[in-house]
């Protein structure tokens, strides 16, 4: 079933690149911006669990680090 619908994918996604269908520049400020604030978010959730803010930014670790503060395993 997969993989009838793989070519159908491919199809779309090659001619959405010949179409220029892209963010532009308000797409990508607005994609920085949102970055930006969930990172600033995530820095101050681990601060006040007593975690290291930079841990917000290394992206495998920072899950980690919240299922350590959330009493889960790491697994």
């Amino acid at each position: 079933m997969l993989f009838n619908t793989l070519p159908a994918l491919m199809e779309t996604t090659t001619a959405m690149q010949q179409s220029g269908a892209d963010a532009g520049p308000a797409g990508t400020i607005i994609m920085v911006v949102y970055l930006a604030l969930l990172v600033a978010a995530m820095w101050r959730t681990f601060s006040k669990a007593g975690q290291p803010g930079w841990a917000a930014i290394i992206p495998i670790y920072n899950v980690i680090v919240l299922l350590r503060i959330v009493g889960r395993p790491w697994w």
